[in-house]
């Protein structure tokens, strides 16, 4: 019977010992893992009690029955309990094909014991084998021969050698030591390039010698053949994206396959999971690598060619670095959802490790968040626009917000968190950036952080400012008085200087650095610079403002009293015609527009007309209301603020219907507006009228005056008739020639005409064929200098070429001329508006200058009469 057809019995004992006083100790042994050169021992330990330990335990081994010469192997005591305590032995460099018999010594409770002896055998011997791998690291300056060795349980190998030549007898030879010394250990040599030829076919093979049988023999791998190939060449990644990009390299002669490594480090000491050797089948030349990837991390990639028909590998390629984004981009090209991936930038929504930025340029959408999302920053462009809706809330981790110039947040039932650090509202010539809570319900919250806001202003002017924050004290704004402010209060209940405009008394400069910033007060501010950007520091104010209107004299609307300069008082702009307004505040507000120095106009806006671009209000703006009682509440909230690009003073560019557009002036303008409206009456209407305010400097002013001698900017007028008659009254600085500019005709009804009739020569113009009429004037007050004449009939219904009087005033005298002579009895009549006559009397064939001295200025009425009828004239009276 040969040793293969053996059987060996392994003896497994039970060692039984006297019973002590603690218990009966039992010990069993087991063995196991059994090798040609190795084996495992397992000795096991009970008694009936617990508590105690079974220490010095050892084992002896050795190649007789009795004789443990071969060695003793020491093992770890072991508590003994009611579950078995053991001790673990591991036997090497044992010989093949051998018996071995040993005893497990141990003490226990003071008293030496030793076990009942075991026996086991070793397996049998097996021949070496070995495998001639492939070629790897090929490149023109050489390449790396390799090889397996399966030993099986011993080193069966003296002798371990690569041949290699350019035939099948190689000719050529190296040694190689193993690597190892366990089963299947490789081996490998380098071959120096430069011994070989480019371009020929070379033949390698692994041999050794082998002793596991007891006698050397000399064992051979495979032939393989290697060719001597250039490195592959790795190019820039494609389609990189924060948690992905696109692997990609030149095409390699004769590649069945790419291997790719991608690795955190430059050299490939560990690897991306999933990317060591990934092999790509050719002719593919690229892998996308979307795994395990993280934003903000430097990746490296490297590519090997595994070789047609040899399955040979090149070296490595050029290592290519690349680091993930740590941002993507709103598109916005699929919808306003901020969680469609279609919308951002490598189709990545951003999440808790990215920053979403919001870009500067127009978008046909503006992403609308409508469930909740974290993200790691938020950076907005010039312009941008970000809403949070439907309850959600977008929570930005790291480094605050900064909202630029015209750029926008809107809250609408959404709430924004910033976890760490500031929100920053910007300011430029060209606007703010605002943000926007438009409801209660919203809120913005500031974990570790303050928030601020810019206002812009330019240099060596006036400006209308208010505070959007709470507890501001004015020394934020002096610069410490490096440059010179100036800074101004206005308080209507202070005094009244008797004029029928906003009293220069009540002006008063603010000097006290302490003085607190009142909440919806304007101010007007001038600094000696050639710009500067203020800053306002606090909590942006939130939710009901609230301001206590005053009038000095509410017997009567129509003086100087009752104007408050209020303001803004959120960080955003506000619509004034969402505001509730109180029946005893006039609907207009009045906004300043600065000018050079001192000089500056003042622009007027009520119910859909005036001189500003829209009821909008700027962030951080002052303005004027007018009202009609004293201790007046004007209350503005949430539900009006809104966003608008609009500068803080941007003229009119909405155009109504029936409204027409005078103004003069060069820069600056001075604008007035005529509005027909059905519900409107001849003098002051609250809801549909604006006071003139005057400028200062050399604008032009340009107003009218009502029957109660108000000046009006804004009129509403009625046409209940088919003729309505509008003196205009144009002051200025200077004598010379001027021009007036109308806009907003080709809006009319086609059934109205209108014309601009020059009181004192009589002429006559067609608004619809001219928009500017150039005049000289005299410097100071033009009184009723001209007067439209609008005409809901054909123009032929009120012939003005043919018209048969010409009135108008000259100082204190009112001149009648009579065009039509063809009646011999003509008479006039003059009457006040109480309706009292005043003088009367016939008219010459030519003319008749009738004096007025005596009489209060103010409009009178003119009635003429001949064989035709009665004809009635409107004339101020200077």
């Amino acid at each position: 019977m040969s040793k293969k057809d053996k059987i060996i019995c392994i003896v497994i004992f039970l060692a039984i010992f006297p019973i002590l006083g603690y218990g009966q100790l039992n010990v069993s042994t087991n063995t196991f893992n059994l090798t040609a050169t190795s084996a495992s021992i397992l000795a096991s330990f009970s008694n009936g009690s617990t508590g105690f330990y079974a220490d010095n335990i050892e084992l002896q081994y050795g190649e007789s029955s009795g004789n443990y010469s071969s060695g003793t192997i020491s093992g770890s005591p072991t508590y003994v309990s009611s579950v078995n305590g053991s001790s673990f032995f591991g036997l090497n460099s044992l010989s093949p094909s051998t018996t071995y018999y040993y005893v497990v010594n141990y003490t226990y409770q003071g008293t030496p014991y030793t076990s009942t002896e075991s026996v086991f055998t070793t397996n049998d011997p097996e021949p070496a084998n070995v495998i001639t791998d492939s070629a790897t690291n090929i490149s023109l300056s050489g390449l790396t021969l390799n090889a397996t060795l399966i030993v099986g349980s011993i080193l069966p190998l003296d002798q371990v050698a690569f041949e290699w030549g350019t035939t099948t007898s190689y000719g050529s030879q190296a040694y190689a030591t193993p690597q190892e010394t366990t089963s299947n250990c490789l081996a490998e040599y380098y071959l120096d390039g430069s011994i070989l030829s480019q371009g020929i076919t070379y033949h390698y093979r692994i041999k050794a010698r082998d002793r596991s049988l007891g006698s050397y023999q000399t064992i051979y791998g495979e032939d393989r053949t290697f060719i001597l190939s250039e490195a592959p060449v790795a190019l820039d990644p494609a389609d990189l994206a924060p948690y992905s990009f696109r692997a990609q390299w030149k095409s390699f002669a004769n590649a069945a396959a790419y291997l790719l490594d991608v690795s955190t480090s430059g050299d490939f000491s560990s690897f991306v999971d999933g990317y060591h050797g990934l092999e790509i089948t050719s002719p593919d030349t690229n892998q996308s690598v979307n795994g395990n990837l993280s934003p903000g991390t430097n990746y490296f990639y490297r590519i090997r060619a595994k070789l047609e028909t040899s399955n040979n590998t090149t070296t490595y390629s050029n290592t290519i670095s690349l680091i993930t984004p740590t941002s993507t981009q709103w598109i916005g090209s699929n919808s306003e959802e901020w969680h469609n991936s279609d919308n951002w930038e490598f189709a990545t929504v951003p999440d808790s490790a990215l920053k979403a930025i919001i870009p500067a340029d127009s978008k046909t959408n503006w992403p609308i968040l409508s469930s909740d999302a974290r993200i790691a920053e938020l950076e907005l462009g010039l312009g941008a626009q970000i809403k949070i809706t439907n309850g959600a809330t977008l929570s930005v981790d790291q480094n605050g917000l900064v909202i630029p110039q015209n750029s926008v947040v809107i809250l609408d039932n959404g709430n924004l968190t910033i976890s760490q650090g500031d929100i920053h509202i910007e300011s430029g010539s060209s606007g703010s950036g605002s943000i926007v809570i438009k409801d209660i319900t919203s809120q913005l919250s500031l974990l570790d952080g303050s928030s601020s806001l810019e206002r812009y202003v330019s240099g060596n002017t006036w400006h209308a400012i208010s505070s959007p924050v709470s507890d501001e004290l004015a020394g934020q704004f002096f610069f410490g008085h490096n440059p010179v402010v100036y800074f101004l209060e206005y308080n209507e209940a202070s005094s009244w200087d008797g004029g029928t405009t906003p009293c220069e008394d009540c002006w008063s400069y603010i000097e006290d650095i302490t003085t607190p910033l009142t909440s919806m007060q304007g101010y007007f501010y001038w600094i000696d610079a050639a710009s500067e950007t203020i800053e306002f520091t606090g909590n942006y104010h939130n939710q009901d403002i609230s301001f206590n209107l005053t009038d000095r004299n509410p017997a009567s609307d129509n003086d100087g009293s009752g104007w408050n300069f209020v303001g803004n008082p959120y960080p955003s702009s506000f619509d004034w015609s969402s505001a509730t307004i109180p029946d005893d505040c006039d609907d207009a507000i009045y906004f300043w527009q600065p000018g050079g120095g001192a000089d500056g106009d003042y622009k007027s806006w009520v119910n859909g007309s005036g001189g500003t671009e829209s009821a909008i209000i700027p962030t951080a703006q002052g303005f004027y209301v007018h009202a009609t009682a004293n201790n007046t509440n004007l209350t503005l909230n949430n539900n009006g603020r809104t966003y608008s690009t609009k500068d803080f003073y941007k003229t009119h560019q909405e155009k109504n219907s029936n409204e027409l557009k005078i103004s003069m002036g060069n820069g600056i303008e001075d604008e007035m507006f005529v509005r027909i409206l059905a519900d409107a009456s001849i003098n002051f209407d609250k809801q549909y009228d604006a006071y003139k305010l005057f400028g200062t400097g050399d604008i032009p002013q340009i107003y009218t005056r009502t029957n109660r001698d108000e000046l009006l900017e804004i009129q509403s007028l009625p046409l209940n008739d088919s003729i309505l008659e509008v003196p205009l009254s144009i002051q200025v600085t200077q004598s010379k020639n001027y021009s007036i500019k109308f806009a907003g005709i080709e809006d009319f009804d086609e059934e109205i005409t209108i014309f601009l009739r020059h009181n004192e020569s009589g002429n006559i113009c067609n608004l619809r064929e001219f928009s500017q009429v150039d005049t000289y004037l005299q410097e100071g007050i033009n009184e009723a200098v001209y007067t439209l004449i609008f005409n809901r009939n054909s123009a032929s219904s009120y012939n003005l070429g043919e018209e048969e009087y010409l009135v108008y005033s000259q100082g204190k005298q009112i001149i009648i001329k009579r065009l039509n002579t063809s009646y011999p009895s003509e008479t006039f009549a003059i009457y006040d508006l109480p309706g009292r006559l005043i003088k009367k009397g016939n008219l010459p064939a030519g003319q008749v200058e009738i004096d007025m001295q005596g009489n209060t200025r103010g409009l009178y009425i003119i009635k003429l009469e001949n064989l035709e009828g009665v004809h009635s004239k409107k004339i101020y009276l200077k």
